[in-house]
């Protein structure tokens, strides 16, 4: 590749659009919203704060159900309906994760609508798995 069309190539990159396509890569095998998942399973929402603690008797009666409790707070993970209808959408400049399930306005209200978005360090985790996918575009685009 000679100067002048490695220059057009460079002008030609998009990273914004690449980037989309690296999530949208990612949305297919439900890594997205494995994030958010992850962190209500800690009993955390997206801005940080934490959800609010089970009650003694809720931590008892779970224990005696013998379901696994990975935290003392709220993770939103009982029967899992929740969880399986969450989805993503993506758009130009922005990440909208959400649930289809009939408790989800219930659960928003009663919880705040924090508990859709993605923490900080679930973002990094998010870069982190974007970097190889975005690494292997940008290579097609100047393979072209």
């Amino acid at each position: 590749m000679n100067p002048s069309q490695y220059l057009q190539k460079v002008r030609t990159l998009n990273i914004l659009d690449l980037v989309e396509e690296c999530l949208a890569e990612l949305d297919k095998t439900g890594k997205v919203t494995e994030l958010v998942k992850e962190q209500l399973g800690q009993g955390k929402r997206g801005d940080g704060t934490l959800m609010p603690r089970y009650s003694y008797l809720t931590l008892k009666e779970k224990q005696a159900k013998g379901r696994t409790i990975m935290s003392d707070r709220i993770a939103l993970i009982d029967t899992g309906e929740f969880w399986q209808s969450f989805f993503t959408e993506l758009g130009e400049n922005f990440i909208s994760i959400d649930a289809k399930d009939w408790k989800r306005d219930e659960l928003v209200q009663r919880y705040g609508a924090e508990i859709f978005l993605i923490s900080k360090p679930q973002m990094s985790e998010l870069a982190t798995l974007v970097r190889p996918i975005l690494k292997r575009k940008i290579d097609q685009h100047f393979a072209r």
